[in-house]
């Protein structure tokens, strides 16, 4: 063991409180050039000098911008983010010829709105004619029917042929038989 170590066993013994733990320390640049040491970059933070002494009181700058207000013992008070830099101003970007968007614009519209009033046109002679064909359409059902109600003539007579079906009764049998032996 080392002394230190040895040390901090003795006080944690004696006094029986823990000893205080190592700050991990990171080094900074003031805008100036000095060598600082931070162990937080935030408020509460300790900002000493490269000698191990507090900061002095005030506002300093780092190199990348960020203020820090720091208050008695080199304690940060406040911390101001750097401001981004202002971006590099772009070539100026030619605005769109609009006229000759919109002369484009209009001859598309004029050519959609003439094939539109041809359209409308077609349709308008097609539902014409689809009431003309259903005009017909009924005329041509009522012909049928009456077709169908009444015949054009008069049922045709039968057609009477020679032969005649004969009913004849016993006697006329007998006479008829009679007649036919006396010859």
């Amino acid at each position: 063991m080392d002394a230190k170590n040895i040390l901090g066993e003795i006080k944690k013994l004696v006094f029986g409180d823990e000893a205080k733990p190592e700050v991990q320390m990171k080094e900074y640049s003031l805008d100036n050039g000095t060598k600082v040491m931070i162990s937080d970059l935030a408020v509460g933070g300790q900002v000493t000098l490269e000698d191990g002494s507090p900061a002095p009181v005030g506002s300093h700058t780092l190199a990348d911008g960020t203020k820090l207000e720091v208050s008695e013992g080199g304690v940060i008070a406040a911390v101001m983010p750097a401001e981004a830099p202002a971006e590099e101003m772009a070539a100026p970007v030619q605005a769109p010829n609009y006229d000759a968007r919109f002369t484009e614009i209009e001859n598309n519209y004029g050519s959609l709105k003439q094939a539109f009033e041809s359209t409308a046109n077609e349709l308008k002679g097609l539902k014409e004619a689809f009431a003309k064909q259903e005009e017909l359409n009924q005329k041509f059902i009522s012909i049928l029917d009456t077709m169908i109600q009444e015949p054009a003539t008069n049922p045709a007579e039968p057609v009477k042929s020679g032969f005649v079906k004969q009913h004849e009764g016993k006697q006329e049998k007998l006479q008829r038989l009679f007649k036919l032996f006396k010859q």
